[in-house]
């Protein structure tokens, strides 16, 4: 494996990271004004992981100079972090996302949710070319 390789793994690795914990954080920050059954809040939140999404993918993107057809491998490595790391605060550091079960298994889902939006944001810019003459 070239060190090229390396870095670029270590790298998405630690956006992943950072971009989990910044979903961790909002969860923790709306708390249970947002995280509640039948919340009509909780909808828009679920919305506004569409734009959140593209904006942490285009910093990836910049930080790590893709071009958009190159992004889908990279979002997948950053998502997986996420998803391990939203496992392991579930089971064992609950209280990171909040105080009660309802707020922490919502803002997890939420944080799923996203993860899995940003894979398919990342998937249709891999597969789409626009040129502009």
């Amino acid at each position: 494996m070239s060190t090229r390789t390396q870095q670029s793994i270590w790298l998405y690795v630690v956006l992943g990271v950072v971009f989990w914990f910044s979903g961790a954080m909002i969860v923790r920050l709306l708390g249970e004004a947002v995280f509640t059954p039948g919340n009509p809040l909780l909808i828009l939140v679920f919305i506004a992981t569409i734009p959140l999404g593209r904006v942490f993918l285009w910093i990836a993107q910049r930080i790590g100079k893709l071009p958009d057809k190159a992004v889908f491998a990279p979002m997948v490595m950053m998502t997986q972090v996420a998803i391990m790391l939203d496992g392991i605060a579930i089971t064992w550091f609950p209280q990171l996302y909040g105080d009660t079960p309802t707020h922490v298994m919502l803002g997890a889902a939420v944080i799923l949710w996203g993860g899995g939006v940003g894979l398919v944001i990342a998937w249709i810019m891999s597969k789409t070319q626009i040129t502009v003459d």
